[in-house]
């Protein structure tokens, strides 16, 4: 499995300058209740997306070499 995976709080830092930005389209009232959302949103997609098992190479060619089963008549 690759180490590529950040932890949320780390992916979060770096997410940070670019939340605040986008921020500013909206009213200011409502940006602490956007930011919020936004990085709940974060989170529940990040961790969604690590519970995800890929095969391994080998694990992906042996299941495309297996003869498929043949129904007979």
């Amino acid at each position: 499995m690759f180490d590529c995976i950040l932890p949320v709080e780390e992916l979060l830092i770096q997410l940070e300058p670019k939340i605040k930005r986008e921020l500013f389209q909206t009213t200011p009232q409502n940006r602490e209740d956007l930011e919020q959302h936004i990085k709940l949103k974060i989170v529940e997609k990040t961790e969604k997306i690590n519970s995800i098992t890929a095969p391994t190479l080998e694990e992906f060619l042996e299941s495309c070499i297996k003869p498929k089963h043949v129904e007979s008549n």
